[in-house]
């Protein structure tokens, strides 16, 4: 995944500059849109092919399942567990469906 200091090599601005003209433009600060996008490919993933949840937390760079716990429960307003034994047809719909356009 990229990341807020691989951007900033490539733009001849600083953190601040990139963050306001980010946001501006996208609605969300780099990072922000960063851990969204990450978060969003790692469902759809597990979603499509089942993969293992812990060979995905790491591939997808999150430093270990509570950081993708923290992420998730954020997200969601549910812990893993619990998000899963309920059935969120409309959120399952929109994720196998790339209804998130915007961040592909």
């Amino acid at each position: 995944m990229l990341s807020v200091n691989e951007i900033l090599k490539t733009v001849p601005f600083g953190q601040k500059t990139l963050e306001t003209k980010f946001k501006k433009m996208v609605g969300l600060t780099p990072g922000k849109y960063i851990q969204i996008k990450r978060f969003v490919n790692l469902m759809r993933k597990y979603e499509k092919e089942q993969i293992d949840l812990k060979d995905l937390i790491y591939m997808y760079d999150y430093y270990d399942e509570s950081h993708f716990a923290k992420d998730f429960k954020l997200f969601t307003s549910k812990s893993f567990k619990n998000y899963f034994q309920e059935d969120y047809i409309l959120v399952k719909k929109a994720l196998k469906n790339n209804s998130y356009d915007f961040l592909q």
